[in-house]
């Protein structure tokens, strides 16, 4: 299911539900190919592929917004794994736009700035939304900058198509679209519909450490999300404390309406 859902601030006008990936790829109709012993060992090595599961931060700094009217926000992501995460976004010097804690069946979303609090139980969590609905949840995001593809992608495949980014293979699982890999078998594209010129396409570039530093989100439209991982740390663990998130004493807490959830 495709969602919006929008709140404003003074720094980021319609922003943030519930966060807080034109370049756009595959014009015209991609060729299928047969699987071969080529195409097969690169899923192979796309599967084998997966980031150590330990405590992690992130530091991010967010870019958003069309050509000539781009905003920039810096962001901490945090947990001591990827099914449970706490994420804080700042516009300006140590101005919090959002607060937000995710887990499997709940998601909680502060905006001080606002003045208001979203609430979601259930495990088909919210889409991100910076100023534009993106395609995908907060969950989507920390696997894939910890490098734990298969939860975002899947393990299963349909068709091969030849496309300029190399072989891109159908997604059966959790995402639509189409994944391209490089010869290590890591994302480097996904297309959320390949035909049609409509979606998002998002870009996976890595640093020295193997993992993603930075994604390109884009679309048809020309709206565009560009993050970079700046930091990474791994501390041995957070303290309960440190991943809850509590609503301010008198703050409206109001539930993020159900047309808003994720598949």
């Amino acid at each position: 299911m495709r969602t919006t859902c929008f709140f404003s601030t003074r720094f980021l006008p319609v922003l943030l539900l519930p966060f807080l990936l034109c370049v756009f790829g595959c014009a015209g109709k991609a060729v299928h190919i047969p699987e071969s012993k080529d195409t097969t060992a690169l899923w192979e090595r796309y599967k084998a592929l997966d980031g150590e599961h330990a405590p992690y931060r992130l530091s991010l700094s967010l870019r958003l917004g069309k050509s000539g009217d781009t905003r920039r926000v810096t962001a901490f992501l945090w947990g001591n794994d990827t099914e449970n995460q706490r994420l804080d976004v700042f516009a300006g010097v140590g101005t919090i736009v959002a607060k937000i804690a995710s887990t499997p069946d709940s998601f909680l979303l502060v905006a001080p700035v606002d003045g208001k609090a979203y609430f979601h139980e259930g495990t088909n969590a919210p889409r991100l939304n910076l100023k534009m609905p993106l395609p995908l949840t907060l969950s989507h995001l920390a696997n894939i900058l910890c490098g734990h593809y298969r939860d975002v992608f899947g393990s299963e495949h349909g068709v091969i198509s030849d496309t300029k980014d190399g072989p891109a293979f159908r997604l059966l699982d959790s995402l639509e679209g189409t994944l391209a890999l490089d010869r290590e078998g890591r994302p480097t594209v996904w297309n959320e519909r390949e035909e049609g010129g409509k979606g998002w396409r998002m870009r996976l570039f890595y640093g020295t450490d193997n993992l993603p530093s930075k994604l390109d989100l884009s679309n048809s439209r020309g709206e565009r999300f560009l993050l970079l991982v700046k930091d990474r740390e791994r501390p041995s663990s957070f303290a309960e404390k440190e991943l809850d998130l509590s609503v301010p004493k008198g703050m409206p807490l109001l539930p993020i309406p159900a047309h808003t959830a994720a598949r």
